[in-house]
């Protein structure tokens, strides 16, 4: 957590950076267009070092950021684990104690047949309760 709030503020100031970067870019180029060049050129190089420091600073705390998510949902699975197994195991050794058949039968289901491409008709599973008597 410790890095990536150190991350997100570091990339907070580079983006301040970037836009004063532009800012100057821009400025630069107008007087470039005037004629003056060499010192222009050099802003325009240093605003572009920025722009990409500004952009690798992103990915780091996107980086970061997409860590400590993974690493809070896996915290949030280990407690549901731990809530949970322990009611499954009470159950079990409820059902061990309990006397009677291990598997009842299940209860018998109508399945309803559905020709493909065919809705079937209300009148459908009448017939076939009929069919099963």
């Amino acid at each position: 957590m410790k890095k990536l709030k150190l991350w997100a503020r570091i990339t907070e100031v580079m983006v301040l950076l970037a836009g004063l970067a532009v800012l100057f870019c821009v400025l630069a180029l107008d007087d470039i267009f005037a004629g003056d060049t060499y010192p222009e050129w050099t802003i325009v190089r240093i605003s572009f070092v920025v722009i990409v420091l500004c952009l690798i600073s992103t990915f780091i705390t996107l980086y970061h950021l997409f860590r400590y998510l993974e690493s809070r949902d896996e915290e949030k699975a280990d407690i549901r684990k731990a809530v949970i197994r322990p009611a499954a195991e009470a159950a079990e050794i409820k059902a061990m104690k309990e006397p009677g058949p291990q598997n009842p039968p299940a209860a018998r289901r109508i399945r309803t047949r559905r020709l493909p491409g065919k809705r079937p008709s209300s009148s459908t599973p009448q017939r076939q309760r009929k069919r099963m008597r």
